[in-house]
């Protein structure tokens, strides 16, 4: 099992002395990766002293630091697919939440002064069949009516704005150019850095064994402490069943590859294909990450979990060899380009593809946020700022309603 590339080029993360066990805290969040490091940050932007228990070694190493490293704007389907899926109102106010992520990343990294962790991209999603083509056509009208910089370009130039040609049986690519591309563990590490400083404790090495509900408060336990706080954040993702196991039947968990080449001197756009769940872009040494190809195995990598203590997943043959192929074969300029080692992470997919982000139902000061569907980064600020927000004042909550926990669990 490998690391993935941000874990190996990630920044040091020492821990402080806390004291923690002498602290009252406003809220325990369980999870260090981005969404609860970003919660813990907005939380002490609110005055509020928060805990975050991570059972890694360091914020970001779970999810958050094997993905690909993208920021887009938009829900898990393209735009014209959202539309069908949730109406066009939820799908634009999701698209919106996006786009506020993105502005979100910009201020904070620059006003903490997180180095190397978010770029502004232009993004190509590639039209594999003419059904891809299609939704990729229709979501250009309602994108450019919300102002997106989007517009559809047939194959002869794309590579215009991907940076080289696409094989004969693309058909052409959506062009959105206010993307973002990030170094997943910079990004994680620099927020959870900046909520320290700010104020919040972090606990690394620290799994979280059981949260029970305690006069009107909670009761979080992990291996060596015990901590009773008013409220809970679970923001632990694909894990999130272990300690909330009504959650099962509505967390899928599904194995990610991805794989890294050697440098290349092309200089290319980050760029999708969603009916193959393929996705690839540059990162900052010149290689090439690619990652997807689920498909080419028959259980589509279903019900997969990591060993116990461990973060990552063992990689399969199939899956590695089917990304080592689909390279070329989408970009015809990469042939004969090597692969340096290949990585595999765990998501959790809801029936709907889009996360639970609010209050449980009938558990008063416990949290959600989790079911991201390989989806997480996009809403990596704005997701975790309501939900603070709502902690503060749950009758002033701005959480969207479309990803209300009620709809599987009320």
């Amino acid at each position: 099992m490998h690391d993935s590339y941000w874990i190996r080029t990630m920044p040091p993360w020492t821990d402080r002395p806390s004291g923690e066990g002498s602290l009252p805290y406003d809220v325990c969040v369980v999870g260090g990766g981005a969404m609860g490091a970003s919660t813990a940050y907005w939380l002490t932007q609110l005055g509020r002293r928060p805990l975050v228990l991570e059972r890694n070694d360091t914020p970001g190493q779970g999810a958050s630091g094997r993905n690909g490293g993208f920021m887009v704007q938009g829900a898990n389907p393209v735009h014209a697919e959202a539309v069908e899926l949730y109406g066009h109102d939820e799908a634009r106010s999701l698209y919106r939440m996006t786009q506020v992520n993105q502005e979100l990343a910009e201020a904070v990294v620059q006003r903490e002064n997180i180095h190397g962790a978010y770029t502004r991209a232009t993004k190509v999603d590639l039209a594999f069949d003419e059904r891809e083509e299609a939704y990729l056509r229709e979501s250009v009208t309602p994108l450019r009516h919300e102002g997106v910089d989007a517009f559809w370009v047939p194959r002869s130039e794309v590579a215009e704005f991907l940076g080289t040609g696409v094989g004969s049986h693309i058909s052409g690519g959506l062009v959105r150019r206010d993307q973002a591309t990030l170094h997943s563990t910079r990004f994680v590490l620099g927020i959870a850095d900046a909520a320290r400083r700010h104020g919040a404790t972090f606990v690394c090495k620290s799994p979280v064994i059981e949260i029970v509900p305690r006069n009107q408060g909670w009761r979080v336990v992990t291996e060596t402490q015990v901590y009773d706080v008013p409220q809970v954040v679970v923001a632990v993702n694909a894990w999130a069943p272990e300690l909330l196991p009504d959650l099962e039947p509505f967390l899928t968990l599904i194995r990610g590859h991805l794989l890294l080449t050697e440098a290349t001197d092309l200089r290319l756009s980050p760029w999708s294909i969603n009916d193959t769940a393929t996705y690839g872009r540059q990162v900052p040494s010149g290689q090439l990450l690619v990652g997807g190809m689920r498909s080419a195995v028959s259980d589509a990598d279903i019900g997969q979990k990591p060993r116990a203590g461990e973060s990552g997943l063992d990689t399969r043959p199939a899956i590695v060899d089917a990304l080592r192929r689909v390279l070329p074969d989408i970009l015809p300029t990469t042939e004969g380009l090597g692969v340096d080692y290949a990585w595999a992470g765990v998501m959790d997919f809801t029936p709907d593809r889009l996360p639970l982000a609010g209050p449980y139902p009938g558990r008063e000061g416990l949290w959600l946020m989790v079911g991201f569907s390989g989806h997480g980064m996009p809403y990596s600020l704005a997701l975790p700022r309501a939900l603070a927000e709502a902690c503060v004042e749950p009758e002033r909550s701005t959480l969207p309603t479309v990803l209300n926990p009620t709809r599987f669990l009320g």
